[in-house]
């Protein structure tokens, strides 16, 4: 597997479980239901369209999967923002600085979850260092 394969592959699988999530609160937010089907069936719509990245010539490929991956995100996390109750809902993701409570969540968690996997590359790439 290539690095480009690898990122797609990457990107199949966050929004493979942006589905699960979807489809848990379907089950369980029924009064949501027409907007939770409509966004799992635009995603799993649009998953498949991923694999035809990696044939975008390579001096485009970046900004076309970056630009597949951020549409994806945005319809999911507009989708969630309405499931959420009032005080915690919003109408679309907020970095810097966080809008609301929920965002700035995300963000804190994001930045745990950075830190986190920093550390895991710096360690391998100490180890194959090392081993070399």
């Amino acid at each position: 597997m290539n690095g480009s394969q690898w990122i797609i592959h990457v990107f199949q699988q966050k929004t493979a479980h942006q589905i699960q999530v979807l489809k848990y609160l379907a089950n369980r937010k029924k009064q949501m239901g027409k907007l939770l089907e409509k966004t799992i069936d635009h995603l799993q719509t649009e998953l498949p369209t991923l694999d035809q990245q990696v044939k975008v010539p390579s001096t485009e490929w970046s900004a076309s999967i970056m630009g597949w991956e951020g549409s994806m995100a945005r319809v999911y996390w507009q989708c969630i923002g309405q499931c959420l109750p009032g005080e915690w809902s919003f109408n679309k993701r907020s970095r810097r600085p966080a809008k609301d409570p929920f965002n700035a969540m995300i963000n804190y968690g994001y930045g745990m979850l950075y830190n986190k996997i920093e550390q895991a590359l710096f360690g391998v790439a100490i180890l194959n260092r090392t081993l070399s």
